[in-house]
C-alpha cells in the first residue's frame, strides 16, 4: 500500500547503511565463497529488516506492545528450560540442528556450562540477560493476577538458566543492570527516587550475598583458578588489536575473523594456539571485522539509543 506511511529512524538507518555497505567492500578480497558472503551479509540485512518492521508496527499500539513482549518472554522460558534439561541430563539435549553444542563444557572441574540452543554459554547469559530485564521492569506494571502469574512463570526458568550458565559478567550484568532497572522502575511507580535505589540496591546486593555465601559452585566460578580463562583476554584483545592496526579501513572481512586471525598473533601466549577463540570483547570484534569508520558508526547507533531510552524513561 503505497499510501501508508513508513518511518525510516534515519539516525539508526544511515549509519547502519554506512556500516553495511563498508562490510560489502570489505568482503571484495576476502577468499570466501559468495554463497558465505552474502549469508553473512543478509544476516547483517535481516537486523534492520526486523528493527524497520517492528517499530513501524508496536508504535502507540499497547496490545501489539504487549504481544511481542510476551513473544520475546515465552522464548526466554523455552530458552531457559531448555538449559536446565541440559544441566539435569549433564549433556545436551540433541538439537545440534537448532544450534545446540554437541557438548557441555567447564574449565573448572565440577562445572557443566549450559547454552540453551544459543551456544555459547556467554551469549547465552547475554541473551537471558537481555530478557530478564525487560521481565524484571514487567513487575512494576499494574495488572491482574494473570499476568503477574505469567511474569513470574517467565522469570523463574530464565533466572534458574541464567546461574546454570556459569558466566560470570552475566551474572555481574543481571546484577548491576537489575539494580538499575528496578530501582528506576520502582521510583516510577511510586514517586519516591531515594527510597526506591535504596531498596532495590539492597535487595540486590543483600541477594547476591546469599548466593554467594550458599553456593560453593559460584564461590569457586568466581575465587578458584579459571585454568587460564581469565587471564587468556589479555593476549586475544592484543591480537585483535594487531588485526586493527594493520586494517583499519575496512577490517578483515564480516565473520572472517576465526579464519585468518591467526597470522596476527605475536603474543608470548600464542593464544591462537593454545585457545583458538575469537576475542571475548564484542566491540573489539567489530572494529577487527569491519574497520574503524564502521565501529564508530556502531557506536554511534548505540549512542542514539541510549539517549532515546533515557528520554523515553523521563516521560
Amino acid at each position: 500500500d503505497y499510501t501508508i506511511h513508513i518511518s525510516f529512524f534515519p539516525h539508526i538507518t544511515i549509519p547502519f547503511f554506512l556500516i553495511f555497505i563498508s562490510s560489502v567492500f570489505g568482503l571484495f578480497y576476502v577468499d570466501r565463497s559468495f554463497s558465505m558472503k552474502f549469508a553473512a551479509l543478509f544476516e547483517m540485512f535481516k537486523c534492520w529488516l526486523i528493527l524497520i518492521y517492528a517499530a513501524n508496527n508496536i508504535k502507540d499500539d499497547r496490545t501489539i506492545i504487549y504481544l511481542v513482549v510476551a513473544v520475546l518472554l515465552l522464548t526466554g522460558m523455552f530458552q531457559g528450560y531448555l538449559g536446565i534439561g541440559q544441566y539435569i541430563k549433564k549433556a545436551p539435549l540433541g538439537l545440534k540442528i537448532l544450534g545446540e553444542k554437541t557438548s557441555l563444557t567447564g574449565v573448572q572441574a565440577g562445572i557443566s556450562r549450559v547454552g540453551g540452543t544459543i551456544g555459547h554459554a556467554n551469549k547465552y547469559a547475554l541473551f537471558l540477560g537481555t530478557l530478564l530485564q525487560i521481565n524484571l521492569a514487567c513487575f512494576f506494571v499494574r495488572s491482574t493476577k494473570k499476568y503477574y502469574l505469567f511474569i513470574i512463570s517467565t522469570f523463574t526458568p530464565m533466572a534458574i538458566a541464567l546461574f546454570l550458565s556459569y558466566s560470570r559478567s552475566g551474572w555481574f550484568a543481571f546484577l548491576i543492570g537489575g539494580a538499575i532497572n528496578g530501582s528506576w522502575c520502582m521510583a516510577k511507580r511510586t514517586g519516591k527516587k531515594i527510597v526506591s535505589v535504596l531498596l532495590v540496591f539492597g535487595f540486590f546486593i543483600a541477594f547476591a550475598g546469599i548466593v554467594f555465601i550458599a553456593s560453593e559452585s559460584v564461590r569457586n566460578r568466581i575465587l578458584l583458578d579459571d585454568k587460564g580463562a581469565g587471564e587468556v583476554r589479555k593476549p586475544l584483545a592484543q591480537v585483535a588489536l594487531n588485526v586493527i592496526k594493520l586494517n583499519q579501513f575496512l577490517g578483515i572481512g564480516l565473520n572472517n575473523y576465526t579464519s585468518c586471525y591467526p597470522k596476527y598473533d605475536n603474543t608470548s601466549y600464542w593464544v591462537s594456539i593454545e585457545f583458538p577463540e575469537i576475542v571475548h570483547n564484542e566491540f573489539l570484534l567489530i572494529a577487527a571485522e569491519l574497520g574503524i569508520p564502521a565501529f564508530l558508526f556502531f557506536c554511534y547507533i548505540m549512542m542514539y539509543l541510549l539517549v532515546t531510552l533515557w528520554r523515553i524513561s523521563l516521560f
